[in-house]
């Protein structure tokens, strides 16, 4: 998610070159977000950076909504803090 301002018309005098400033710095906020689709209930985090540690945060907050002796299967892309080998496994 983020914003980035845009250039709007303005009134100028005809012939005239206005110069407009265009807005540059921008935020930038990474949602991660799991549902069951049998119960409905979802875990969800807002995180200013998409890396391995937002990722562990991520499935830490998964883990502990996951009903002692249930199992959870993830469906995820082939994102590099995805697959990378320094996520660890979580059981419980």
């Amino acid at each position: 998610m983020g914003q980035r301002g845009t250039l709007i018309r303005i009134w100028a005098e005809k012939g005239s070159r206005t110069r407009l400033v265009r807005q540059q710095q921008f935020e930038c906020a990474y949602i991660f977000g799991a549902v069951c689709p049998v119960s409905g209930e979802s875990v969800g985090l807002v995180m200013p950076y998409a890396n391995t540690h937002a990722m562990l945060i991520h499935l830490e907050h998964i883990s502990a909504k996951i009903p002692k002796g249930r199992h959870a299967v993830i469906v995820l892309d082939r994102a590099a803090w995805h697959t990378t080998k320094k996520l660890q496994k979580f059981a419980k």
